[in-house]
């Protein structure tokens, strides 16, 4: 039988994902990155591949491909248990492909040493071979490991130990080892055990993880996500290279000396992730793995730590003294500024030591809201670098900004201001980036006191009485005691409606009170034009029938959103193209019905026009809805989307794929519904993939219904 080709194999994994539904050639073309040329030539040869095994590929036309239905089942084992999958040796790569193989064996000291060599293991011309391996020492050379000639032939890496595993961890990180034990595959003794003991494997990653999870919930130390990631990948590198009986042979000048204890704790961390090594060149691996720790950015300001009087001293000084003239406050009054920045010096010393560079993932963002702040903190940065010959990037300066404008906060709100919502918030990027959360809850919300700023690792041991609400950045593992609201560290609009949704949510207490909150709901969501009317109407509303149910204060003949979600208007694997045409494909059920009328879905789509507001909930979730229309028959329509369509919002594009179009007859039941349906989502972040991953109407119907019986228990 003919062998399957990569590119072949690719179609059928987009065929399979969503087999009951054609794809066109230039759908396909635009989900592998080749031409519709290309796909049509490769979809023929793939047809003769499957039709060897029994299974029908079918094409209509207009429509596109598929897989013959009584075929589905067979061509899924296929495609989902790996049967028939190109092998290294006979895969068909594309340049990029072939640049990534050539990078992993550069990398782990397994490429060929000449342009022959490499033509041959790739199955390609010489000429294409030196243009791949240009494109290699092109991503070398922006990863800090620029490509060089050796005076024998072959090549070398221009970097030094740290900077080659660093490089090894990036390119774990972008995902590019699919093909890192290619140049090796034809060996004939080379194994799957073998090739698995690479250094891009995921199960590996996952080892490393969880010792240094250990390690550093055993010295009290907290990384960075990032940090934490990069230091993963580190292990792996370290790991994988000390099996091949590759050591640290020179450590840079000026690193500082490990104790006793802190040495035998890495010892313990280098034998758990499976680094064989001993004696001195086991010395020296503690020693690296000791300096690229005290290189990672920290997630909270350790102010116990001792450090040592000299250099960091000085430069934290300088830092401080500048900063606090530009900004006319004197920085040296806030303690946690002065301790956050002194661990961060010693940090920024060791990356210099190693040849490191930080990476702030929020500098675009930082230089875009706080330019002057930027320009203030990079003045005091070149202050340090003039007078200690640093070579501190934009990245470094970034993270400055986020200690001093976090320092900078706290010293103007000062400890007098009096608030009535108490909240917690939980950060999982850095110390400084809780600085911008805090800022913009000032500016929208200035009853809301903030009484404590967390790590994640800290977060499940605080006592949470008195506190109303958690307010997140990070993605929770467990439930926590509080209402759980997840927002960005910049707050964007979405993030404000969610935590209106939540202060404006109906509670315990009187009627007033009750009525009050109401009426702030629908004023944030709706135009009011009499206001009178309104509050007449509500409180009529609860004037009628037995308001209470289980304790709670509830809204009589208000349905709630799993008796407004039903069968006939669920709708999953949609395909669409846009927002718009999502929300056409997901009211066209309602329309059919009679259900919605057309001038509240027209009413939809103005309003998105007008305000750029798309109902996302949290993304990828959206309910669409305008002005409520009592023409309506009260319910919900929700369509799954087969691909993601995207939303410019805040400057950023949002991928959304469950469309929750909101059919209802009031401004009260509106925000009644989207407020049940906030506190799912706030409460419940398992609900949207499990809406997401629903195969069937029946299905989704009944994650609503569960959902719902859980956030009510």
């Amino acid at each position: 039988m003919r062998q399957m080709s990569a590119r072949s194999w690719d179609i059928l994994q987009c065929l399979m994902k969503d087999p009951f539904t054609a794809m066109t050639a230039q759908q396909l073309a635009r989900k592998i990155g080749v031409s519709e040329r290309t796909v049509r030539y490769e979809i023929a040869a793939l047809s003769d591949w499957l039709g060897e095994r029994g299974i029908a590929l079918e094409r209509v036309p207009r429509k596109g491909f598929f897989v013959a239905p009584q075929d589905v089942a067979r061509a899924a084992e296929i495609a989902f248990e790996g049967e028939g999958a190109p092998d290294a040796e006979s895969v068909y790569l594309s340049a990029e492909q072939r640049a990534n193989a050539i990078v992993a064996a550069l990398l782990d000291e397994t490429c060929p040493k000449t342009v022959a060599g490499i033509a041959d293991a790739l199955g390609v011309s010489r000429a294409t071979a030196a243009r791949d391996l240009k494109r290699s020492g092109e991503w070398l050379a922006s990863h800090g490991a620029p490509l060089v000639a050796t005076p024998h032939g072959g090549w070398s890496l221009k970097a030094s130990e740290y900077r080659r595993r660093q490089a090894m961890t990036e390119f774990v990180k972008e995902g590019l080892g699919a093909y890192m034990g290619l140049f090796a595959a034809s060996a004939p003794d080379l194994d799957e055990t073998n090739r698995e003991r690479g250094f891009v494997c995921e199960s590996q990653l996952e080892r490393m993880a969880t010792a240094l999870d250990r390690y550093l919930d055993e010295a009290d130390d907290d990384l960075t996500d990032a940090a934490f990631v990069e230091m993963t990948c580190y292990l792996n590198a370290v790991r994988y290279r000390t099996a091949q009986g590759r050591y640290v042979s020179e450590l840079p000048c000026g690193l500082d000396e490990v104790v006793a204890k802190d040495r035998h704790a890495l010892e313990a961390l280098l034998a758990d992730v499976g680094a064989t090594a001993d004696g001195a060149n086991l010395s020296r691996e503690v020693d690296a793995l000791a300096a690229m720790l005290a290189a990672s950015p920290r997630m909270r300001a350790d102010s116990s730590g001792v450090i040592r009087a000299g250099t960091a001293e000085r430069i934290l000084s300088t830092l401080l003294s500048v900063a606090s003239e530009e900004t006319g406050c004197d920085l040296y009054l806030d303690t946690e500024l002065v301790d956050g920045l002194r661990v961060h010096v010693r940090a920024l010393l060791a990356r210099e030591r190693l040849g490191l560079q930080a990476k702030c993932e929020l500098l675009p963002d930082i230089r875009k809201r706080f330019p002057e702040l930027f320009e203030t903190c990079a003045r005091a940065m070149l202050a340090a670098q003039s007078e200690y010959g640093l070579a501190a990037g934009d990245d470094e300066i970034a993270f400055v900004v986020l200690y001093v404008g976090a320092a900078l906060e706290r010293l103007r709100q000062g400890p007098t201001i009096d608030r009535c919502v108490r909240a917690v918030l939980v950060c999982g990027a850095g110390v400084g980036t809780v600085a911008f959360l805090s800022r913009s809850l000032a500016k929208e919300f200035s009853h809301l006191e903030v009484v404590a700023k967390l790590s994640t690792r800290d977060c499940y041991a605080y006592d949470y009485s008195g506190v109303d609400v958690v307010l997140a950045t990070v993605e929770l593992p467990q439930a926590l005691p509080r209402p759980v609201i997840r927002v960005t560290p910049m707050l964007t609009r979405v993030d404000v409606r969610r935590i209106e949704a939540f202060l404006h949510s109906p509670t315990n207490g009187d009627e007033g009170a009750f009525v009050l909150r109401l009426l702030d709901v629908v004023r944030a969501n709706c135009d009011v034009r009499d206001e009178e009317a309104l509050e007449r109407g509500v409180r009529e509303l609860l004037a009628t029938g037995d308001r209470s149910e289980h304790g709670k204060l509830v809204l009589p003949g208000f349905l709630g959103l799993d008796e407004l979600v039903s069968e006939e208007f669920v709708e999953v694997g949609v395909v669409a193209e846009t927002w718009e045409d999502a929300v056409a494909k997901a009211s066209r059920p309602l329309l059919d019905a009679s259900w919605m009328t057309e001038d509240y879905y027209r009413g939809i789509l103005d309003f998105a026009e007008r305000y750029e507001q798309f109902g996302v909930i949290l993304a990828p979730l959206c309910a669409p809805h305008t002005e409520p229309d009592e023409r309506n028959r009260p319910a919900i329509s929700v369509a799954t989307l087969a691909e993601s369509v995207h939303v410019r919002m805040s400057g950023e594009d949002v991928p959304l794929s469950v469309v929750m179009v909101l059919c209802l007859q009031t401004p009260v039941a509106h925000s009644a519904a989207l407020d049940e349906l906030f506190s799912i989502v706030d409460e419940y972040p398992g609900f949207i993939p499990a809406l997401e991953a629903a195969a069937s109407p029946a299905a989704l119907v009944s994650v609503v219904c569960e959902y719902c019986r859980r956030v009510r228990a």
